[in-house]
């Protein structure tokens, strides 16, 4: 199939809803978008997308897609996406919780899932690909809660060294919300909590990051970002977040332990990170931060964060900038007790 695990048509108010599906061993390759659960998401007036539940034996998911549609017009050209539950959705926003309540204590824990590896067999420099460990794409943001992504083998990835955008849970996303009002700040957000990244690594030529890769098209950047609880962890193996870009493009290439970029046009837009932190990584590309690698038009506010045991490395001859916490920032940063221990900048 051309886009694949499926392509969803439009059925008017429709709901798309998976829940309790344990993964055991499923392998998905295609030409273009792929996604474990929905490879393309065409649903014009869906209520809601819910995924809820889902977990996966020591075997996991293993998806391999394709690249741009060449017949596209420019501005589409990015809007593709290969990922361990959805490919690509543009018209309804994703809401995933792994959340498992013990009946006694009331306690809630996050759902595992294996994963061997999210990438593209695209190899050409022509156009782009976005890789994420649950999402590739989504152009109404996201909300995703108690999952951890567990690297099934020491080789795991998420991304390849050609693919645009590749991230550990969400590759590239926008919100179709051009008018950035404040009435409804959840439909261009995205959302994570509880969410780990675990011994796996995530390559890309542009952006890459360990939990969010970017938002950018400054007109359709999404409004609000928000990461609370969180954690990106490498043990007992050489794990990376990098991105291959040369610095040629200064704005796009850029790492991060947990975003790579942020940027809009609207100065309301703000990021918000808390009580998170990243172990025992390598993260290398042009502009490179152990939690944020770039960030413009965006102010953030950071609380409660370290970056333990990671080496920040610039791109050899990029020219780019580096930072413990932020590699590159023309905006106002708020920061509250964040600390870097043994790691090489």
């Amino acid at each position: 199939m051309r886009k694949f695990a499926s392509y969803l048509f439009n059925t008017p108010n429709s709901d798309i809803n998976f829940k309790n599906i344990i993964f055991d061993g499923l392998t998905v390759t295609g030409s273009f978008n792929c996604g474990g659960l929905i490879g393309h998401d065409a649903i014009l007036n869906s209520n809601q997308m819910k995924i809820e539940g889902c977990n996966s034996t020591k075997n996991g998911i293993s998806v391999t897609g394709g690249h741009f549609d060449e017949y596209s017009k420019d501005s589409d050209k990015f809007r593709n996406g290969i990922g361990s539950l959805v490919g690509m959705t543009f018209h309804c926003r994703p809401y995933i919780d792994g959340g498992v309540i013990d009946g006694e204590t009331g306690k809630v824990t996050a759902s595992e899932i294996k994963v061997d590896r999210v990438t593209s067999f695209y190899q050409d420099d022509k156009g782009g690909v976005n890789c994420g460990g649950l999402i590739g794409y989504s152009g109404t943001g996201a909300e995703i809660k108690n999952i951890k992504l567990v690297g099934s083998n020491q080789n795991s990835v998420i991304g390849a060294p050609n693919a645009l955008n590749a991230a550990g849970f969400i590759g590239f996303a926008q919100t179709r919300a051009k008018d950035m009002s404040s009435d409804n700040w959840l439909s261009q957000s995205i959302y994570l909590e509880n969410c780990t990244l675990y011994n796996l690594s995530v390559q890309a030529k542009r952006s890459a990051a360990g939990l969010y890769g970017r938002s950018w098209n400054s007109e359709w950047s999404v409004k609000y970002i928000y990461i609370n609880n969180c954690a990106v962890i490498g043990e007992n193996g050489n794990y990376e977040i990098r991105a291959y870009g040369s610095g040629n493009d200064d704005v796009h290439d850029c790492v991060g332990g947990f975003i790579s970029g942020c940027a809009g046009a609207h100065n309301s837009q703000v990021s918000s990170i808390q009580n998170s932190y990243i172990e025992g990584y390598a993260i290398e590309g042009h502009n490179v931060g152990g939690i944020i690698g770039r960030t413009t038009y965006k102010p953030a506010y950071l609380k409660n964060l370290y970056v333990k045991d990671c080496d920040i490395v610039i791109n050899k001859n990029s020219g780019g900038r580096e930072g413990g916490i932020v590699g590159y920032s023309n905006q106002n940063l708020s920061g509250y007790n964040l600390a870097t221990y043994n790691g090489n900048l």
